[in-house]
Parts: structure tokens; C-alpha cells; sequence
């Protein structure tokens, strides 16, 4: 189950962000979400001034989760929601439309998730054990996509429901349908 301060969560605020507000541009909607001062996307930053950390909203939090919306294409380059963002705000679709968008950005970037369960098996049957963890799959595959988005998009999949995982990041199966 996703907890509230996670990617799938964060996906969700942004999606409810662009349908209420007409928004213009991504940093149009990047600023909204920074003014919301929802806390999923506060992190502790140190204040020199008060040699204290303070909750504060996190730019770098907010540009990732836009960057990951636009990858999956659920919101345009635009900062609006696009035919498959609309479709997730209804609860019961949410993520059903996350795992296809990501299942359908990583057959994009020329990642097979059939080989990808090879490698998961691969992991598992290795002398020693190699766990299948985010890392070694994305070595394994020769993926090139970014290993930090590689990371975040397999946690979504498994958040979502498009992957079995055991103790969260380690995976076991990918849903190829």
C-alpha cells in the first residue's frame, strides 16, 4: 500500500492540481503545487539563519514528480492533463492507467518486460542468490533510461499494482498485461 508521501500519492496531487485550475505552463502548475503547501511534498531543509530544519515545500520533490507525470504522459508539456491524466483522476481507474502509461514509457525506451521477468528469474535461480532488486534489473536489462527514474517507475508499478514485489523493492514478477 502506497503511503502518503509517496510517488503514486504525489502523482494524484498533481493530477487533482491541473484539473482545478487552469493551468498554463508546467511552471504554472510546479507553483501551484509549491503553494498548496501540501506536506507530501515538504522535506526537512536547514535554515542557517535559526541553525534549525524546517518542514518547507521541496522544488526539487515537485520538479520530480511533474518530470515523472510528463514521462508517463499523464500530463502535457503544457502542465494540463492530458487524455490518460483525465482518466486516472476517476479513483477506481487511477491505477490501472499509471501501470499502463509506464508499462507503455518503458516499451518506448525499448524495454522488454518479458525479458525483464527473465531477469528476475535469473536473479532468483543464480548461485549465489542475486536479490532482483531495482538496480539489478536495471543493469541486467541494459536499460537506458536514467537508473534514478528506472527506480521510481518500477516502486509506481509496484504501488499500483503492475508488479509483485516482496519487502517493497524487491521484485518478483512484472505484470506484462
Amino acid at each position: 500500500m502506497p503511503t502518503e508521501r509517496s510517488l503514486y500519492r504525489k502523482i494524484q496531487e498533481v493530477l487533482e492540481t491541473a484539473k482545478a485550475a487552469h493551468i498554463e505552463s508546467l511552471e504554472d502548475l510546479r507553483n501551484r503545487l509549491e503553494k498548496r503547501q501540501d506536506k507530501m511534498f515538504k522535506t526537512q531543509q536547514y535554515n542557517p539563519e535559526k541553525d534549525a530544519m524546517r518542514l518547507l515545500p521541496s522544488h526539487r520533490v515537485i520538479r520530480g514528480t511533474v518530470r515523472i507525470c510528463c514521462l508517463i504522459d499523464v500530463i502535457s508539456t503544457e502542465g494540463r492533463l492530458t487524455d490518460a491524466g483525465r482518466q486516472a483522476l476517476q479513483r477506481k481507474r487511477f491505477g490501472s492507467v499509471i501501470v499502463s502509461q509506464v508499462r507503455h514509457f518503458l516499451k518506448q525506451q525499448g524495454l522488454d518486460l518479458t525479458q525483464m521477468n527473465r531477469a528476475i528469474s535469473e536473479c532468483l535461480q543464480a548461485r549465489p542468490v542475486v536479490l532482483p532488486t531495482s538496480t539489478a534489473l536495471w543493469q541486467a536489462t541494459g536499460s537506458k533510461v536514467p537508473k534514478g527514474v528506472f527506480t521510481k517507475l518500477l516502486t509506481l508499478l509496484g504501488h499500483a499494482g503492475g508488479a509483485e514485489t516482496a519487502q517493497r523493492k524487491i521484485y518478483v514478477h512484472i505484470a506484462t498485461e
